[in-house]
This record gives C-alpha cells, sequence and structure tokens, in this order.
C-alpha cells in the first residue's frame, strides 16, 4: 500500500488538524481560568491532563497525515510513538479514577474509564493496521480522532461548568 491512499484523507487531516489546535489553545485558557478549583481536586489534574494530551494527540496525528510519506508503516510508527505517550497520561488518569470508586457512584467511573479508553484504542489499532498495510487503518486512526473531540468535549464541559456547582 502506498502513500496516495493518504490523498483522500488530506482535507480531513486538514480540518482535525485545525480544529484540534484551536482546541488546545482554548482548553488551556479555560483550565487556567479555573485553576484553583482544578488543583484542589484529586481526579481533576489528571483528567485535565489527559484532556490536553489527546486533543494534542489528535493534532499531531493529523499534522503527521500531512506530511508526504513514501510508507505509511513509517507514519504508523510515528504514530504509535506519539500514541504511547498519550497512553500513559491516559493510564495515569484512569488509576485516578479508579481510585475514587469508593466514593463516587460505580457507573459514573466506568464511563470515565470508558471515556479515557475509547478515545485511544481506535488510534493505536490504526497505527497497528497501517504497519500492517491495512488501508482500513486510517479509518480507524479517523475514528479515534473523532472520539477524542467526543470524549474532550464531555471532560471539558467537567472541566469548565461542573466544577462550578
Amino acid at each position: 500500500m502506498d502513500s496516495g491512499v493518504l490523498a483522500g484523507w488530506s482535507l480531513f487531516y486538514t480540518a482535525t488538524a485545525t480544529a484540534a489546535a484551536a482546541l488546545v489553545g482554548l482548553l488551556i485558557v479555560a483550565i487556567s481560568v479555573n485553576i484553583t478549583q482544578i488543583l484542589s481536586s484529586d481526579v481533576l489534574p489528571s483528567r485535565a491532563l489527559s484532556t490536553v494530551s489527546a486533543l494534542t494527540l489528535a493534532l499531531i496525528i493529523s499534522l503527521l497525515a500531512l506530511i508526504p510519506h513514501e510508507r505509511l508503516d513509517t507514519l504508523s510508527i510515528m504514530i504509535l510513538v506519539v500514541s504511547s505517550v498519550v497512553l500513559v497520561s491516559m493510564i495515569a488518569s484512569t488509576k485516578k479514577i479508579l481510585a475514587q470508586i469508593p466514593r463516587r457512584p460505580l457507573g459514573e467511573n466506568l464511563l470515565k474509564v470508558l471515556n479515557n479508553l475509547a478515545q485511544i484504542t481506535p488510534v493505536i489499532v490504526g497505527a497497528i493496521l497501517l504497519f500492517a498495510q491495512v488501508e482500513a487503518g486510517l479509518l480507524w486512526v479517523s475514528t479515534g480522532i473523532l472520539l477524542i473531540f467526543i470524549g474532550s468535549i464531555f471532560n471539558s464541559w467537567v472541566l469548565l461548568v461542573e466544577i462550578l456547582r
């Protein structure tokens, strides 16, 4: 499979790079507005980190996909490396969430854990498929990016609105 496959995805990755860059900037400013409340929580600092990290991952993947590549396995390796770094922050956030199980309803905690895992898993699966020269890997990576946007909107609401209740 050659990199010509990426040409059909260039508009998607241009749009997601633009959206992710704007959202990362807005989220960092918004977090700074509620920084006192966020830092007073056991869970919210790691949730803020995983949200910013996930949006940054969407940005970096989109930019990497726009760089001309001779081989898609090169792109897949770069996606796996960057995703691994973000996975570390998501695992840390998930551990903090799981530590809250005795204090928060189980369903609420499971939703938070699912939110974290659902964002990163398709990206990693897609990168592995791309490494194996399977074109569907691009669909998996793109689905992961869309789930990052959805999960980040959910987390941003908590960091900006719910925290003030």
